[in-house]
């Protein structure tokens, strides 16, 4: 099956492209199949002029294959049947050649050349009909020498304004020696509008802004200079005259706590008149009845104040707070000038639409591993307002029931799953000595959680509690922090078979990993992502974090001079983990078009077992393959290291160090429907050299040679809400083969190749 499936989806691919791509190309009419643009300058790339052009060929995956014309000529022409009709609206229909849309590209790529300082540049086009129905165009574009500023003066007519821009040039972007190029100079203007209306000039706009160039001088050189106008007015006798630009200070700030557009639309100013007033620290909050949400909540995410110079920044930085606070679904910042004081004043009103309350949810999963199945049902409930202060409760409660293997090897024994989560999120920083100052300039919120879960095995029962204090934050830059000050894991293990009991202690790791311990580490992680950022098609998330356990309390031990058992403090009779541990990984989008994209992914992670316990507990260790992993494996069936068993060792396929890496090939196929390909490799190993896992140990001058590699071919479901996705993995390189090669070479025997079902992208 795994040879026909595959052949089959090669198959279908080429035979659908294959389909001729002229077959709705009309008469005296031709299929734009190629474009080509041709530099004579290496500084100008083809790839920087392709967004300019105003017709391009259709869209093609692996950079060869035009599959949606293909899903487009698979139609009937006359449309009679509803699946003629659907393939051509998931399809694509034909690009036809048009002479006129190609003058316009063509001016499009000379006015592009101008722009970045090419004012010499010539573009030539030619059309080659390589067949009856198809077209090449050809862009032969000739850049000359670029013009270069030369001298940079500034012509500022407010003297205050003057002033505030010339104390800023140290940041300008127009220097003496740069290339003359229009984005740059806009990107300039915009600067300085940001720059002004931080100080207080809220009806400052980039207009005012403009450039005077003399291109004149030899040697392709400019001589520029920047004018700041003040704006016109029409005087009491009717005529225009100049006026100096306006600076504003805030006078009142008005929240209106449970904004409903669609009342505010129907009333228009009536509206207002429906709520009372309370002032609040100098700031007014409308409402109905009685305030649904504390004022103070935002008050201390405010940071536009009465008596303070409007300043762009704030408005930002208010907006992005006032959302964070999880009771908020909308809000809207608007200013007025207030026409009766002397000095020029904003009123500012902040209209804020509440979110739903109460948020229930159930959902349902199923599992399969080694040929059974089970499933889990979760139910959740989010109360997004418990206190009137953004409070936002969360309960989890988890059943989950499957079937596994005994270590005996028999088979179909119940394991049942609950568990229980209980969560309080304040949407501010809650700790002692932070003056309110440092609260407001942070987006933060603090996490107070206590969870219990229950597993019972074939092997084994066990409990895990946890409680635990998350600070979570984000600054002025798109770095975000979070911080587990507090994060206590209790692992209690009970009713264990004897044959597990020989297992686990006749491997000294596996014993002191599932042996009664606690957990009480200090977690701080920091990352980066623009991912959800529209204006980014090439995206990026970067991640770092630290993870420190057992320290103090063996530091309060070693003071204390406490007895030991077996060389290890306990606290309340169980052993404590102490260990260190370190992350990163990162990921990179590369947009390509509409359709393809370009994935990827690495991660290191590295585990130090230290002082009290010298094993790293096994919630806490790494594991290979999986759905995220090396997608030729099935979860926790690699590594570590060159490590091999007959058998399925759940417990031994874990270690201490893991390097991963991943890059994907991404397309865009029909409705929902997209596929991937894409190429895995890592591996995890062990720290130490432990008894029963000698292979996985890590050694400087072997573990470039226990890389595994695996290929596959993803389908992905993207329904907006969520993506479902299917991945199909292959093994490549195997280093836990033990007879002939590492590198496989029987892919689709049923050991070297792994299905995978899984919600979201990989990375």
């Amino acid at each position: 099956m795994g040879y026909k499936s595959f052949y089959l989806l090669i198959v279908l691919m080429l035979l659908i492209s294959a389909c001729s791509s002229t077959k709705y190309v009309p008469e005296n009419e031709y299929l734009l199949d190629r474009v080509i643009i041709k530099s004579d300058s290496k500084d100008i790339k083809s790839a920087d002029l392709k967004p300019y052009l105003k017709q391009s060929p259709n869209l093609k995956i692996f950079g060869a294959v035009k599959f949606h014309l293909g899903i487009y000529n698979l139609s009937g022409k006359k449309d009679k049947h509803w699946y003629d009709r659907w393939l051509k609206r998931i399809g694509e229909e034909p690009v036809i050649y048009d002479s006129l849309i190609n003058e316009k590209s063509s001016r499009e790529l000379t006015k592009y050349l101008l722009n970045k300082g090419y004012l010499n540049a010539t573009v030539d086009d030619s059309v080659h009909y390589k067949s009856r129905k198809k077209a090449t165009v050809i862009y032969k574009v000739k850049p000359g020498l670029p013009y270069i500023v030369e001298d940079h003066q500034m012509k500022i007519e407010d003297p205050i304004i003057d002033i505030l821009v010339t104390s800023d040039s140290a940041n300008s972007l127009i220097k003496p020696g740069i290339s003359f190029d229009v984005d740059v100079f806009d990107q300039e203007r915009e600067r300085i509008t940001k720059l002004l209306k931080n100080e207080g000039y809220f009806k400052f706009s980039k207009e005012y802004i403009h450039f005077d160039a003399d291109s004149s001088m030899l040697n392709h050189s400019i001589r520029d200079t920047l004018v700041v106008r003040n704006p016109n007015i029409i005087n009491e006798l009717g005529e225009k005259a100049e006026s100096m630009h306006t600076r504003y200070t805030i006078r009142n700030t008005y929240f209106i706590t449970d904004y409903d557009p669609k009342e505010a639309l129907r009333l228009q100013n009536k509206y207002y008149d429906t709520f009372d007033t309370l002032i609040v620290e100098g700031h007014h909050f409308l409402f109905h009845d009685a305030p649904n949400i504390k004022p103070i909540v935002f008050i201390l995410n405010n940071l536009i104040k009465p008596g303070d110079p409007y300043k762009l920044e704030n408005v930002e930085r208010t907006h992005s707070l006032l959302n964070s606070i999880p009771i908020v679904q909308y809000v809207n910042i608007r200013f007025y000038e207030a026409f009766d004081e002397i000095d020029p004043m904003l009123d500012c009103v902040v209209q804020i639409t509440p979110a739903r309350k109460h948020l229930p949810s159930i959902d349902v999963e199923a599992t399969h591993q080694d040929s059974y199945f089970g499933a889990a049902l979760n139910g959740n409930y989010q109360h997004r307002n418990l206190l009137k202060g953004g409070e936002q409760l969360g309960l989890k409660l988890r059943l989950a029931r499957e079937y596994q293997k005994k270590l005996d090897g028999t088979g179909s024994h119940p394991a049942d799953e609950f568990g229980f989560e209980s969560s309080l999120m304040y949407p501010r920083f809650l700790f002692p000595l932070l003056s309110r100052s440092f609260r407001e300039n942070f987006k933060s919120s603090t996490k107070l959680s206590a969870s219990y879960n229950f597993q019972d095995r074939p092997d084994y029962n066990r409990e895990i509690s946890n409680i635990s204090v998350n600070y979570n934050w984000k600054g002025k830059s798109n770095w975000n922090h979070s911080l587990d000050l507090i994060d206590f894991n209790l692992v209690d293990l009970r009713d264990t078979t004897s044959n597990f009991n020989d297992y686990i202690n006749d491997i000294v790791y596996l014993r002191y990993s599932y042996d009664d311990h606690i957990i009480h580490s200090i977690n701080y992680a920091i990352w980066y992502n623009n991912q959800q950022e529209r204006n980014f098609r090439n995206s990026k998330y970067l991640r770092f974090g630290i993870e420190s356990a057992g320290n103090a309390l063996y530091g309060l031990n070693t003071l204390l001079n406490s007895n030991t058992t077996d060389g290890s403090y306990e606290l309340l009779g169980i052993k404590f983990s102490q260990y260190i541990k370190f992350d990163t990984e990162g990921t990179y989008n590369q947009y390509i078009n509409d359709k393809n994209s370009l994935a990827f992914h690495s991660s290191l992670g590295i585990a130090f077992p230290y002082g009290n316990v010298d094993v790293m507990p096994f919630e806490k260790r790494y594991f290979g393959g999986g759905a995220n992993g090396i997608r030729g494996w099935q979860v926790r069936r690699l590594g570590p290291g060159a490590y091999y068993s007959d058998e399925l060792d759940y417990w031994l396929q874990s270690g201490d160090i893991k390097f991963q890496f991943n890059a994907e090939y991404r397309f865009k196929l029909f409705w929902v429907l997209e596929g991937a390909f894409f190429l895995d490799g890592g591996n995890i190993w062990t720290i130490r050299e432990y008894e029963g896992q000698e292979a996985g140990y890590f050694k400087l001058n072997s573990f470039y040679k226990q890389m595994a590699l695996a290929y596959g071919v993803g389908a992905r479901f993207d329904f907006n809400f969520f993506v479902f996705r299917l991945d199909w993995g292959f093994k490549g390189y195997d280093p836990a083969a033990v007879s002939g090669s590492n590198w496989v070479s029987k892919p689709f025997n049923s050991s070297n190749h792994a299905l995978h079902l899984a919600i979201g992208y990989p990375f």
